[in-house]
């Protein structure tokens, strides 16, 4: 029998038909990870790439998922509109600050490695309402590390 083993999902920044990116552990260690649009399949890419990230950054993600939660929480209940879409008014600042940052830093990480990846709703979660991204974990196959 194959166990099967599962990392954390810590955020996921961009969603169509499952994750296509955000911060996850591979073997243990925070990494970003996009899959791209194969313009030739004319479907997602089979393989994400990973980048490694350090602890800082992860603790930068961490804080712009706290505050994009808080927007989709408040955006669900009817508390804000759409049109403050990531952030709530007084988080806005913050978040954008948070993006450059990581946009910064992920753009001048080397490239780790590329997996396939099998996503799924982490079990025992609590109940969203509906609406509320569920929370992830992930299981990298295939995993080829560069570095």
């Amino acid at each position: 029998m194959c166990l099967k083993l599962f990392e954390t999902v810590y955020s996921v920044w961009d969603y169509y038909d499952g994750p296509r990116s955000g911060i996850a552990d591979v073997r243990g260690e925070p990494c970003y990870f996009s899959c791209e649009w194969d313009e030739g399949a004319d479907d997602w890419a089979e393989y994400f790439t990973l980048k490694r990230l350090a602890t800082e950054a992860l603790n930068l993600a961490l804080e712009g998922e706290t505050i994009w939660r808080n927007w989709e929480g408040a955006f669900h209940r009817g508390e804000v509109p759409s049109s403050t879409h990531p952030a709530l008014p007084e988080q806005n600042a913050r978040y954008v600050e948070l993006t450059a940052a990581l946009d910064s830093v992920i753009d001048s990480l080397t490239i780790y490695g590329g997996a396939r990846a099998a996503f799924r709703v982490r079990p025992n979660q609590p109940p969203k309402a509906r609406g509320i991204l569920a929370e992830f974990e992930v299981e990298w196959l295939d995993l080829t590390a560069t570095h």
